[in-house]
């Protein structure tokens, strides 16, 4: 979300209406994403949408 809100120019803690210390935790985040490209966080997201279909798989 974060790197969406940079790409299209959005302000995540207005639309998200957050509070101080959120604001703050958001800034953080912002940070640790610079370091990503948008293809690899989309890859982590993959990978975690993998993992979760095949323990749900696994525990039915």
């Amino acid at each position: 979300m974060v790197k969406l809100s940079e790409k299209y120019g959005r302000n995540l803690t207005s639309m998200l209406n957050l509070k101080p210390n959120q604001a703050f935790l958001l800034g953080r985040y912002k940070s640790q994403a610079s370091s990503f490209k948008e293809e690899e966080i989309r890859g982590m997201i993959d990978e975690l949408i993998k993992l979760d279909t095949d323990y749900k798989i696994r525990t039915n």
